[in-house]
């Protein structure tokens, strides 16, 4: 299992640590989702801000895994249709 990015909020979804590159992906897409950690130096990490209120944010939570560069944003909860959609769009890889 991926290990996450420390300042990730508690819940299913989360950033792998190590593994931002900065791209920016998260934040343009869902910016009341995801945060970018300015605490720590250059290059900086984003991370898991707020989890999911609404099945609209599932949304986008799938476009900035189908958007990102590197596979960082993971699903580690037990949902199982959140799971089977998440196979379905190709990101089974991506469910711890």
């Amino acid at each position: 299992m991926a290990e996450p990015y420390p300042r990730n909020v508690p819940g299913p979804f989360y950033i792998e640590n190590e593994c931002c590159i900065t791209c920016g992906v998260p934040m343009d897409i869902a910016p009341d989702l995801f945060t970018w950690d300015e605490q720590i130096p250059y290059p900086g990490h984003c991370f898991v801000s707020r989890q999911l209120a609404n099945s609209g944010e599932f949304d986008l939570m799938l476009e900035v895994m189908k958007c990102m560069e590197v596979d960082c944003l993971r699903y580690r909860g037990d949902d199982l249709a959140l799971r089977a959609r998440l196979a379905r769009e190709g990101h089974k890889d991506q469910c711890d």
